[in-house]
């Protein structure tokens, strides 16, 4: 049974526990990182942009990550249509690490430059700045400057969980779809345009208290135009104990649909071959079809993360809160399996 949140409430203790695992529509639980007591070393705090075109011909991902000892500021970009990975991260120790990351979803701003990299996430009413610039120490010239649009009021899926026990260990995930994104992307001189009419970037932020070593993390996500209308989608699992809460979730023009567990048929022999996702209560039933592989592995400090990446196209249904099908063709999506040990 999925517990959901009614009201706002602190996340955590005075101690540092996550006081109630649930989900909720819109970032209800404030998040006060001050009160965290132990294992602060493996606190881990992440803002990541997600946007693919509407052709699927290219995507880009943006991401900083504060975890304290060590933090990182990355930009990937995928040309799908020819199969390449440009991929710029840089990371940084004791004391440059500290990139003091928002406590809230719905503001703050976050700067970071060095020698080689120029990093910044601007939050306005109503619309999310994202620049970058990387040199070409990273294997080659990279700059996005991008605006995103909010629009206040429009549902998310925000979900607390514990990793152990006595919920010391835990992670509050936010995540909110169909973004309209303008503005543009080069790699080594080539241009790549996003369009606020048809491009849509996905949020994903998060705040924790890692395990040392936590399990396969497998998330899958998408936005575009489906039958005239905003059209988003979250499924997932493996951020800490989802017994009372998962992530899934499809959108449409703003407003949440809940689902429930989502199981993934992925032949593991043969990713090229075509995937299966479908939920227990049969609202989201779809196909894949993988269009683009990829791998990636970085190091932070004594910290690994790992990470498998497919591009792709979906088709199949999901059926909304009243009832009503919804009927998707060929829409681009990005799916992950991530892996960190620390």
């Amino acid at each position: 049974m999925q517990n959901k949140f009614s009201s706002a409430n602190k996340l955590l203790d005075s101690e540092g526990r996550l006081i109630e695992a649930g989900w909720a529509d819109t970032a209800l639980l404030e998040y006060e990182p001050r009160n965290i007591k132990l294992n602060r070393m493996n606190m881990r705090e992440w803002d990541r942009y997600i946007i693919i075109s509407a052709s699927g011909e290219y995507a880009l991902s943006m991401w900083l990550a504060d975890k304290r000892s060590t933090g990182a500021v990355c930009a990937c970009f995928y040309d799908i249509k020819n199969n390449k990975q440009y991929d710029c991260f840089h990371s940084a120790i004791l004391p440059a690490a500290r990139i003091c990351m928002s406590n809230s979803i719905e503001k703050g701003s976050v700067v970071y430059k060095n020698l080689f990299c120029d990093y910044m996430y601007l939050i306005t009413e109503g619309d999310r700045h994202l620049y970058c610039k990387y040199t070409n120490i990273y294997g080659c010239e990279l700059e996005a400057n991008l605006h995103l649009g909010y629009i206040k009021g429009d549902s998310m899926v925000a979900v607390a969980a514990p990793f152990n026990k006595d919920a010391s260990e835990f992670c509050y995930n936010v995540k909110t779809t169909c973004m309209p994104v303008s503005g543009y992307v080069t790699v080594d001189s080539v241009r790549y345009e996003f369009n606020p009419e048809t491009d849509y970037a996905v949020l994903d932020w998060g705040r924790g208290v890692w395990t040392a070593q936590d399990a396969k993390r497998f998330t899958c996500t998408g936005c575009g135009d489906v039958e005239g209308k905003k059209f988003g989608f979250n499924i997932g699992y493996g951020l800490g104990d989802m017994s009372n809460a998962s992530e899934n979730a499809v959108f449409v023009d703003g407003v949440c649909h809940k689902l429930g567990k989502v199981f993934f048929d992925i032949p593991f022999d043969d990713r090229n071959e075509k995937w299966t996702v479908r939920s227990d209560d049969k609202r989201f039933e779809v196909e894949i079809i993988p269009e683009y592989n990829c791998n990636s592995k970085h190091t932070l400090g004594l910290k690994t993360y790992s990470e498998k990446v497919m591009f792709g196209r979906m088709s199949g249904k999901a059926v909304l809160d009243n009832g009503d099908t919804v009927i998707i063709k060929d829409m681009p999506c990005f799916f992950e399996e991530s892996k960190n040990k620390y």
